[in-house]
């Protein structure tokens, strides 16, 4: 898990795609006391937080910030969901990272 302690997270993040193809990538942040409940929140769209992200490809191997307000404080998971899978190998996240200010 990470640990949050600020209201505001950018995710710093780096895509290729498709030029044919722009899909959504969903970021999770899960809370979880044991693993059977990480499974359980997933299988049930239980999430503490969630941002949906279009991977445009006239943004492909540059690093874009996203912004997260309003974040739960505490140790949370992130779970990372294919939205709208293109299929094939059309998408490939590189780089994900989580910043706190």
């Amino acid at each position: 898990p990470v640990q949050i302690t600020s209201d505001l997270v950018l995710l710093n993040i780096m895509f290729y795609v498709s030029t044919w193809v722009n899909p959504n990538i969903i970021i999770h942040f899960v809370d979880a006391e044991t693993e059977e409940q990480l499974q359980q929140n997933i299988v049930n769209n239980n999430y503490a937080y969630t941002k949906t992200i279009n991977l445009a490809n006239g943004r492909n191997n540059t690093f874009d910030l996203i912004r997260c307000d309003n974040m739960p404080h505490g140790s949370l998971y992130v779970f990372i969901e294919i939205d709208t899978p293109p299929g094939g190998n059309e998408d490939l996240v590189n780089y994900l990272s989580i910043v706190e200010l």
